[in-house]
């Protein structure tokens, strides 16, 4: 019997049964302490009462029998073990290799067909990814194999939790049991589940098991790897099983009530327009909820270069202000659009810059079809070469600062690579955001990388032209299920509501594709850690090492970051030769770059002592109350340059503004 099922033989009760205990216990005008009275008493009548002296030797007996098989089966496995020279590695694979023929035919993206993506001859490879080099990531069957293969192994891990939940079960069909749910848990809320003895007993019963299915994974032997895929698969689990997601969540009910049922036809039409237009998932926010142009991204400027590839804009200065001689390149990852970087007056990037002196430049991504497959890292370098060179013809400078983030921070370091083999100095300094130039299992999706996987994903991407920014942000959704699938779960279906209205989530969800060469180049770079590797990476026939840049470097990390782990960011340092400024910020992925002067309680974390040891770092730093784009500013001003007057006009005689901002690209729809 598993975990569910003793739930379900602890605790079930029949409609019949259920609809006589709320009935009984709820007399017309009863006042609330007797009608809680007679529902405690109803039920008492349903179940076994333990309270009895009989009752409770059985019970007793019963789990002193438990301990008795738990030593049993301990020995047992043993002697399976010495008896048949058990190897937990050779039953994992046996396990994955049974649930991959299962249907009598492999993947075909584990074939040993050649893989890759077709280029032109006259482009030069990226990087060569060594076929045998292993990934340290292990597939969900594999996982979930360690995991069981281990509790054979030590049997009496599961037994005695499983004797815990049962105790625990006891104490809850007897109103005894004190679990509750931990503060910053807002799914049990509703007085509902405390006050009501059935509620409550669902909610305890599944907190117990929570609780012990977590104290099960803790305790087994596992190494640090595996003990954090284990965690996550429970983390999956656990919150796909809470009972605040079934349609009798009192919310739900209240609200289906109260609305005569509405809300409940509300939700089957969510549920139908998700399937077809947000491949199943809970939609995030409305896709009409803002006008990009309009409501998002308003800052003045004017595209003053459009190739097919990217736009650049550049943003209208105050009159008579004067602004530093080096303008800043903003670079935002190619899977999303750059009003991240401008999304409201109050949380734009954009305007601060412009408020502090600082010209701002920003790159708006084309969202690429499936005729641009061959669009690769080589393409998307030259483009932006061509860009940094419009900025300094317009602005008269002969440099510009860069500044990037996430993917677009890995693409602009394959530029700085090429630009100082080329010999072409056309950057001062680099600021990247939440970027980590090497790949392992520090994070969540590292710890699920596999080669299979890889390569299906190359191979997925090959066949349709490009990886879709939308499957990917689902994907990242799963990494955080409670928050952001499960709870547009409850708000969109179960309660019939409207998706919330949030610009950044709004732009989260209004991601684009990465082409497919591009989407196979960034594999390579990563699997093969290119960055680490002189001469490893290759970008249009130059040999990369990154080692050689020699200018500024400001890196900001998220303490909270859960694509981009703060100390995988940390290590960039290690990677590069030049002086480099760290910076954490206190948030997750998007939300440690928006912060904004003036949000309440915002905190960063500065050290002028670099370490290699990311907690020893963060040991002797020093706490900054406040918003870091603050301690930015002053960074960039101070490699700025001369102070000139601001620019009265947008682009130039041989650059003119093409269309206002923001521009074409970024409300193109693509098929």
């Amino acid at each position: 019997m598993n975990q569910v099922e003793a739930v379900s033989g602890v605790v079930e009760v029949s409609p019949m049964m259920m609809a006589k205990v709320v009935g009984a216990g709820r007399g017309v005008g009863d006042r609330p302490d007797v009608q809680e009275s007679k529902q405690a008493a109803c039920y008492q009548s349903l179940q076994p009462n333990l309270d009895d002296e009989p009752d409770r030797s059985n019970f007793e007996s019963s789990l002193e029998k438990l301990r008795r098989s738990s030593s049993a089966l301990n020995q047992l496995a043993k002697d399976l073990r010495v008896q048949y020279a058990f190897d937990d590695d050779t039953a994992v694979r046996a396990l994955t290799e049974d649930a991959l023929d299962s249907s009598g035919t492999r993947p075909e993206a584990l074939t040993s067909e050649p893989l890759g993506i077709n280029t032109p001859s006259s482009v030069p490879a990226v990087g060569d990814t060594d076929d045998n080099l292993a990934l340290p990531g292990k597939s969900l069957a594999q996982s979930a194999g360690r995991f069981f293969i281990q509790t054979i192994k030590q049997p009496e891990v599961f037994l005695n939790h499983y004797s815990g939940f049962v105790k625990e079960v006891s104490n809850i069909v007897r109103s005894k049991s004190t679990l509750q749910p931990e503060r910053k848990d807002k799914r049990f809320r509703d007085a509902v589940w405390r006050d009501n003895f059935l509620y409550r007993s669902v909610m305890q019963t599944y907190l117990a098991w929570d609780k012990e299915v977590a104290g099960w994974v803790e305790d087994l032997d596992l190494d640090e790897a595996d003990r954090r895929r284990s965690e996550f698969l429970h983390e999956q689990v656990s919150a796909m099983l809470s009972p605040t997601n079934s349609p009798l969540n009192p919310v739900a009910v209240k609200r289906a009530y109260q609305t005569g049922g509405k809300s409940v036809l509300s939700g089957l039409k969510h549920v139908l327009e998700d399937i077809h237009t947000n491949h199943g998932m809970p939609s995030q926010v409305r896709a009409d909820s803002y006008v990009v142009g309009k409501d998002l991204a308003q800052s003045k400027g004017a595209v003053v270069h459009r190739s097919e590839v990217l736009e650049l804009l550049q943003f209208q200065m105050d009159d008579s202000q004067s602004v530093s001689q080096r303008p800043v390149l903003i670079i935002p990852p190619q899977l999303n659009k750059y009003y991240i970087f401008d999304l409201t007056p109050k949380n734009s990037l954009v305007k601060y810059l412009q408020s502090q002196g600082v010209q701002p430049f920003v790159i708006s991504w084309r969202n690429p079809s499936q005729h641009n497959a061959q669009w690769n890292l080589d393409r998307y370098i030259f483009e932006l070469e061509k860009a940094i060179e419009v900025m300094c013809e317009i602005t008269g400078s002969d440099q510009i600062n860069l500044a990037s983030a996430c993917a677009g921070g890995i693409t602009s370091m394959a530029l700085l690579g090429y630009l100082q083999a080329a010999n072409k100095p056309l950057v001062h300094s680099h600021s990247m955001f939440v970027t980590a130039l090497q790949a392992d299992d520090s994070s969540s999706l590292g710890l699920f990388v596999t080669r299979e996987a890889v390569e299906l994903s190359r191979r997925l991407a090959s066949r349709q032209g490009y990886m879709d920014g939308k499957s990917l942000s689902h994907i990242f959704n799963w990494l955080r299920p409670t928050d952001l699938v499960w709870n547009f779960w409850i708000n969109n279906y179960l309660l019939g509501k409207e998706p919330p209205s949030m610009d950044v989530l709004y732009w989260d969800n209004d991601s684009t594709r990465l082409p497919a060469a591009l989407h196979s180049d960034f594999l390579d770079v990563f699997i093969g850690n290119a960055f680490s590797q002189p001469g490893k990476l290759k970008v249009r026939g130059y040999a990369i090492d990154i080692r050689q840049i020699t200018m500024d470097f400001y890196c900001v990390g998220g303490d909270d970051d859960y694509l981009m782990p703060w100390k995988k960011c940390f290590e960039v340092p290690d990677l590069i030769a030049s002086d480099c400024t760290l910076v954490l910020s206190t948030s997750g992925h998007i939300q440690s770059i928006l912060r904004p002067p003036g949000i309440a309680n915002t905190v960063f974390y500065t050290n002028e002592n670099h370490s290699s040891d990311a907690e020893q770092w963060l040991a002797s730093a020093q706490k900054n109350d406040g918003s870091w784009w603050c301690h930015w500013s002053q960074w960039l001003n101070e490699r700025g340059g001369d102070s000139r007057e601001a620019p009265q006009v947008l682009g130039s005689d041989k650059h003119p503004p093409l269309s206002p901002a923001p521009g074409l690209y970024v409300n193109e729809k693509v098929v």
